[in-house]
């Protein structure tokens, strides 16, 4: 390893009692709009949302990430999320 690189640690999130079954569908968006909303209230550098934003990006499919990351681009996410700071009047 070169001077300056970060050794990287893959660890897996612990298990969430809410969800106990296998399928993880519900955990991947819940912590995916957690995230987003966490972001959008306390800034998207705020150090808080990193564990919402660990979770959604190890459990959720990276197709999936993109629909919704579009989704909320074009304004068509399903669930209605807190405006960020830098767009009230």
């Amino acid at each position: 390893m070169s001077e300056g690189e970060k050794e990287l640690t893959l660890q897996t999130v612990p298990p969430d009692p809410r969800y106990p079954n296998q399928n993880s569908t519900a955990w991947c968006f819940d912590a995916y709009v957690d995230f987003q909303k966490c972001s959008r209230l306390l800034g998207d550098e705020n150090k808080l949302c990193d564990e919402f934003k660990k979770l959604f990006q190890t459990i959720c499919p990276n197709a999936w990430i993109k629909r919704w990351d579009q989704q909320i681009k074009d304004g068509t996410f399903p669930l209605e999320l807190p405006c960020k700071p830098d767009c009230g009047p």
